[in-house]
């Protein structure tokens, strides 16, 4: 039997009517106490959902940010550029002296949270590299 049909079935000349009639109100309550807590929580959680989802960076626009690359560059201050190298760049490999090519890159390995594998692109004309990127929602 559930709480509600319990306070419904009280029999009112019990002798101790009164008092089970407010220990059943006070269990009612705070089950009521319980759920507001619960819908508060989930409207706390929704809240910040649809704050996360318009935040998140979808595959698209990493896309177009991409695309769109050296346009973002010729804009940002030097500053930024360093900054955003600092952010996407692990580190620079580079050669002793100069190639043949007369390059002294040789290879720029990247760290980028959007991407689960390494990604290493080798400027070295002699070995060539295919890189495949696999993209990941977090």
């Amino acid at each position: 039997m559930n709480l509600i049909q319990q306070i419904d079935s009280l029999n009112f000349e019990d002798p101790h009517f009164q008092q089970k009639s407010i220990d059943l109100d006070m269990r009612l309550n705070t089950i009521y106490d319980k759920l507001a807590d619960v819908e508060m929580l989930i409207e706390t959680s929704e809240s910040k959902r649809e704050v996360i989802l318009k935040d998140k960076m979808t595959a698209d626009n990493i896309y177009k940010i991409l695309v769109n690359f050296a346009s973002f560059m010729d804009v940002m201050e030097d500053i930024d550029k360093k900054r955003l190298c600092q952010m996407l760049i692990e580190k620079v490999e580079i050669y002793d002296d100069k190639n043949k090519a007369g390059r002294w890159v040789k290879a720029i390995h990247f760290k980028l949270p959007i991407i689960e594998e390494d990604l290493e692109i080798s400027l070295d004309n002699s070995t060539p590299v295919e890189a495949v990127v696999k993209l990941v929602r977090k």
